[in-house]
């Protein structure tokens, strides 16, 4: 148990689809990272090129980055990559330690990897101070999940649908009313900086 006065450790989970490459790239490469944060990148794209994706990553962030397995914990300075065409979901083991499930099955969701489907599994990991980022991509993917998260402490943050190259999904998240900030990339980074736990309450 954290002790008063101590903050918990971040999780970041970013949601992304069409022009989310190069959105990522500009993120991180403004964003400070504690060594107690957890990162969950939900990308929309073939599995064949998630490894690929996930080294870019690395050298992007500095920080090991790994494509996620069934069975993966969130343990401290973990990065973590949904698999191309499968799902990325989080339980608690029976010792309430947060892991990984990777599924080929619908699961309902009309897009794999789904964002809603991640984001609605972490929202319940309350040992966190939650982040859920949508940035550009078509469609609606992570809207869904977002009044979930938000009434489990999370905060929202969608990209500005005017800086999107493709403007749905961030549009669609401002639409549920759960969003705490839309800010252009850049501005996204800065929030989220102003959010790093400082090394005194570490």
């Amino acid at each position: 148990m954290l002790a008063s006065g101590v903050q918990k450790p971040r999780l970041i989970l970013i949601g992304s689809s069409t022009g989310g490459p190069s959105c990522l790239r500009v993120l991180f490469s403004h964003m400070k990272f504690h060594e107690t944060d957890r990162l969950i990148i939900v990308q929309h794209m073939p599995l064949k090129m998630t490894e690929r994706f996930a080294k870019r990553i690395e050298a992007s962030v500095g920080r090991v980055v790994r494509v996620a397995q069934t069975g993966d914990t969130l343990e401290q300075h973990t990065t973590l990559v949904a698999p191309g065409d499968r799902h990325l979901s989080f339980a608690l083991s029976s010792e309430a330690v947060p892991y990984c499930r990777v599924s080929k099955l619908s699961n309902h969701h009309a897009f794999r990897p789904s964002i809603d489907l991640a984001i609605s599994t972490t929202a319940g990991l309350d040992a966190f101070r939650k982040f859920a980022v949508i940035l550009t991509g078509m469609g609606n993917d992570g809207s869904a999940a977002l009044a979930e998260f938000k009434s489990k402490s999370g905060i929202c943050i969608a990209q500005n649908p005017l800086e999107a190259s493709a403007p749905g999904m961030p549009s669609a998240a401002l639409e549920t009313g759960c969003i705490e900030a839309c800010l252009n990339v850049k501005e996204i980074a800065y929030y989220l900086n102003s959010r790093i736990l400082t090394s005194e309450a570490a």
